[in-house]
């Protein structure tokens, strides 16, 4: 089928200022310029964020709407057949209800409907393609962009760590995390783009140069499980038995490595760090005991990681230093919503890495690889950062639009979770 063919039916094609909007609001998605604002005070009262960026949210949120309701309003029923995403959703927002901070709830929350929103816009008015070459070029600013800041010694960083690069973000963590999303677009958009095969190679040299300089173990890891994901690609469409075979060993070797990363004194003395990779291993501990309390629907969305003024307090006081979040996804959510909301997690990520496997595998396009590489990554990230859940954020927003991909491809042609997708949505 031809590639002219839209991921919907649009009034008209998206227009350049559409692509502009969409550009800016992918940037601040990614958590960019917040370290020329943030203040220690910000630091030490997190449930707060920054006031006038809910007014920036506010705006985007209206004009997203407007653009939504003007072009694809009838793409909503999409969004209502995403029922653990919906119902996740929905849970964040009843537990305003027994949150120890209801006010942080409530106002998390509509980031989350606005946030899904957002998706819903961008997954039905742009193709797959359209969505990876948006991508492209915004992370190809964040890495000029984050070459130039740590070239001038732009913005803070919330932790106050010296030798390491931020780059446009506030942590270095977050330049490593976004420098492997950017190396991951990167080498997909080369794959479809045959002319730009050499330059998508050139800027993901570069973003792994800017991963080096953020000192991040996470990212390094994680870059490492990319590469190998990719070149794995042609072997699951090849040879079936031999890709599953090759991808159970991905996981071993990549269980490993994580072990290593995070256990082993003579690995992280190397890089200056103590045997529990900046004290992770005792935050998940202390977590653990705490998500114990309220096991079932946990604290209320957003209301555990409260600095002085939450559960957070006793848990600072454990570990020795001032953690932002549990430094694991399905632990994060755990301790917001219980075991109800990481239940639905579970099923729904693992419902769409089936699907994203299944499109994988039977395709012949790269884009249509993209879900499958993504949620891998994603997984690789929240083993030790809380990465999924977030309103406002890049990996919620990718996470909601990957699925409304995986769903319009699969509706498209109903043997496609079990036979050959449809590659008109590419």
């Amino acid at each position: 089928m031809s590639e002219e063919v839209q991921i919907a039916p649009n009034v008209a094609p998206p227009t350049w200022l559409e692509y502009a909007f969409v550009t800016v609001i992918l940037l601040l998605l990614t958590g960019a310029f917040m370290n020329l604002f943030i203040s220690p005070e910000q630091q030490l009262d997190p449930g707060e964020g920054m006031p006038g960026m809910r007014y920036i949210w506010a705006a985007i949120y209206a004009g997203v709407y407007f653009l939504w309701r003007r072009h694809c309003r009838d793409s909503f029923h999409f969004l209502l057949e995403q029922r653990a995403i919906l119902l996740l959703t929905a849970l964040a927002i009843a537990s305003a209800a027994w949150s120890d901070s209801p006010a942080t709830t409530l106002r998390r929350c509509i980031a989350l409907v606005g946030t899904l929103l957002m998706a819903l816009y961008f997954a039905n008015r742009f193709r797959l393609r359209q969505q990876l070459e948006i991508l492209a070029g915004m992370f190809g600013a964040c890495l000029v962009l984050s070459f130039v800041f740590g070239a001038l010694h732009l913005g803070r960083s919330v932790d106050g760590l010296e030798g390491v690069w931020i780059g446009i973000y506030a942590q270095r963590n977050e330049l490593g995390t976004m420098m492997v999303f950017a190396s991951l677009v990167f080498l997909v958009w080369g794959r479809f783009r045959e002319e730009m095969r050499r330059v998508s190679w050139i800027l993901v040299a570069a973003a792994f140069w800017l991963i080096m300089l953020s000192g991040s173990i996470t990212s390094i890891l994680a870059f490492g499980v990319l590469l190998c994901s990719i070149a794995l690609i042609p072997i699951i469409r090849r040879h079936e038995r031999t890709g599953k075979l090759l991808i159970v060993l991905l996981i071993v070797l990549m269980g490993a490595g994580w072990w290593l990363g995070t256990s082993l004194e003579t690995v992280t003395a190397t890089v200056g760090r103590d045997a529990t990779l900046t004290g992770r291993t005792e935050l998940w501990g202390a977590s653990l005991l705490f998500g114990l309390d309220r096991p079932l629907l946990g604290y209320g969305y957003n209301a555990f990681w409260l600095g002085l003024e939450g559960p957070s307090e006793e848990i600072w006081q454990i570990v020795g230093w001032a953690a932002p979040s549990a430094h694991n996804g399905l632990l994060e959510i755990w301790l917001d919503l219980g075991l109800a909301g990481a239940a639905i997690a579970i099923w729904s990520f693992g419902s769409s890495l089936r699907k994203a496997y299944q499109i994988g595998r039977h395709s012949t396009q790269w884009q249509l690889a993209w879900p499958l590489l993504f949620l891998v990554i994603l997984f690789v990230m929240n083993l030790t950062e809380s990465t999924f859940f977030e309103g406002n954020s890049i990996y919620w927003f990718l996470y909601v639009v990957t699925a409304l991909n995986l769903a319009r491809i699969a509706r498209s042609s109903p043997r496609t979770v079990n036979s050959a997708p449809t590659e008109a949505m590419a």
